[in-house]
């Protein structure tokens, strides 16, 4: 058996989301960079809309080009799936059966305050 302890101050609700994100990868051996974390965190805060596309771009996290480089690579990696109305459309997939043979205890205090 595994266990990670890990005790971090956040001072946002999108940080925290970036941190469970970035256990989740690293637990399933999931390569994301940093700025693929943080746009995905952004979807799972903000929700997957073109208003969350205009905030991430605007608050110069990403280009244009880049977030649809990085919505197709969510969507490859099982984060992000298709709607049924539209080609472009995109829904958050977090259903998505993260499991290990191996036992993996987990200890995260995220303090926000």
């Amino acid at each position: 058996m595994k266990l990670i302890k890990l005790i971090k101050k956040t001072n946002h609700k999108t940080e925290q989301i970036e941190l469970i994100i970035s256990i989740i990868c690293m637990v399933n051996c999931i390569k994301l960079s940093e700025t693929e974390i943080r746009v995905l965190a952004y979807y799972v805060v903000h929700g997957l809309k073109d208003t969350t596309d205009k905030l991430i771009i605007n608050s110069k996290v990403i280009t244009s080009r880049s977030l649809d480089n990085i919505k197709t690579k969510l969507l490859r990696l099982g984060f992000l799936k298709r709607t049924k109305e539209l080609y472009k459309s995109y829904e958050l997939n977090l259903s998505k059966d993260y499991t290990d043979n191996n036992i993996l205890n987990l200890f995260i205090t995220i303090d926000n305050s």
